[in-house]
Order: C-alpha cells, then structure tokens, then sequence
C-alpha cells in the first residue's frame, strides 16, 4: 500500500480549476448537461504554510558568505535570489542561454528528477519561457564564476550549475545543501524556493508593478502574483498608507495634542 500525501489547497484549486474548464468544453459541445464542479467547495489547509523571505541585509549576507566560501551553490542562489529563477530554471540554465554582451539571458530548460531519472524539459508554461536581464552585479559575478571554472577545469561546462564532476546536482540535494549552509553560518533557514519569494517581495517593496513582477516571475497569470505576494504584506501596507499621507501633506493639529496631553495629566 502506497500513502500519498494529501494535497495542499492550491494544488487542490488548480485540479478543480482545470477540470471545471474542461467541463465547461463538453457542456458546450453538448456532451453532458451541466458542469458537476459548479458549486465545488475547497478546504483551506488546516495548517497554512508560512513563507520565510529574507530582508536585504540577510540576502546580502547569504551571498556574500556563499561567494567568500567559493560554495557551489552560489550561482543557483544567485540566480533564484536576484533574477527569481524557479530552482528547476536555475539548474537549467546553459552557458550557451546567457548573452553577456546583450545583458541578457533566455529561461527555456526546467531539470528535475522523479524517481532517479533525470528530466531536461522545456519550463512549465509558455509564460515562463522568458527572458531575464543578466547586467550589473550578476553579471560580473556569473563571468568570474565562469572565469574560474575555465582555469581549473580546463573547460566550459554545459550547465552553469554544473558541478566538478561533470554533471548537475539533484534538485533536493541543492535545497538541503542551502539549509546546512544557512545553520552552518547562522543565517534565518529558509526553503530554496522562498530565494524566488525573496526576488519578489524585495521587487515589490522597492516599486516595481504587478505586471513586471508577473512577467519576471514567468507567471501565467497576474492574479497567481496578486495571491502570493501582495496578501497581508505589511510593508506595502505601510507604504501604501504613508503615500496617501505624503500626497495629501495634512499638518498634525498641534493644539488637539497638546490639549489632549494635558487632558491625560489631569486624570
């Protein structure tokens, strides 16, 4: 007997979602009367799944401590942190993707494994085959990272995650490696996946739109950003708040202050 875990409420959502659109087709086809997933109720999660982002300062420490240690992760941490790579994207990323001289690099491959077999696949959506700035920072980083592995391999490696053996790390070794990294160094621990959440709440909070965000990320759709990034994010709340404050520039009544201290010194 296999046990197979329960789905989380987003998986479950997007089953139903996908369903229900294909219901739809035979309702319209005439194959069926009605669509049985009209009405379908989904359960929340009994125990939400809480997101751990880093704030800059932490991200440039972990960076910073990855490249002083010359550890293989870098460029996957690089790649998720700064560019919001999924971790399957990073891994799949080829030398021969990234064009230095435009600044740019093409996200097309996804790696993974599933049972022991190794998958290169194109990316999960047409929307996340993209394309992604590689200039400044990143780009000087990625060159010297290349640089280096010419002069002691002795040659260009396919992949740039590509480890000295020749070949890609699996993906949960690279998600438990980055855990043993962050303990090790005394770092917050996150999961490798929230590097890619980190990319998108520090876009948001330094102004970039929704819609960038979306076209970054490679989402399909803008309310996928909208849910995960924006719900109950308290220093866009602030933001937000404060900017209307600034627009308006409303003076403090000094008088209704001063009245109501000395009103408290009496009691």
């Amino acid at each position: 007997i296999v046990q197979v875990a329960p789905l989380k409420y987003r998986s479950v959502k997007f089953v139903v979602r996908t369903l229900h659109a294909a219901l739809n087709y035979a309702v319209r086809n005439g194959d069926i009367t009605s669509n049985p997933c009209d009405g379908v109720e989904i359960m929340e999660d009994e125990k939400q799944f809480e997101v751990k982002v880093y704030d800059a300062d932490n991200l440039r420490k972990l960076l910073l401590a990855l490249r002083d240690q010359q550890h293989p992760l870098y460029p996957a941490v690089l790649l998720s942190s700064l560019r919001g790579l999924r971790r399957g994207e990073a891994l799949g990323l080829r030398w021969s993707d990234i064009d230095f001289e435009k600044g740019i690099a093409y996200i097309r491959n996804n790696y993974v494994v599933v049972d022991k077999k190794e998958y290169h696949k194109k990316v999960k959506t047409k929307e996340s085959e993209r394309t992604i700035a590689i200039e400044g920072f990143i780009a000087e980083e990625l060159k010297a990272y290349k640089e280096n592995i010419v002069n002691t391999r002795g040659r260009i490696p396919v992949f740039v995650c590509e480890t000295e053996l020749g070949k890609l790390p699996h993906p949960s070794h690279v998600s438990r490696g980055l855990k043993r990294f962050q303990e090790a160094n005394n770092l917050p621990v996150c999961r490798y996946h929230d590097l890619r959440h980190t990319f998108a709440v520090l876009q948001l909070e330094s102004g970039t739109d929704l819609d960038t965000l979306k076209r970054l990320l490679g989402h399909s759709k803008i309310g996928i950003t909208s849910d995960l990034y924006l719900h109950e994010n308290i220093n866009l709340i602030k933001k937000a708040s404060v900017k209307l404050d600034n627009i308006l520039e409303l003076p403090c009544d000094k008088n209704v202050t001063k009245s109501k201290n000395e009103s408290a010194g009496n009691l």
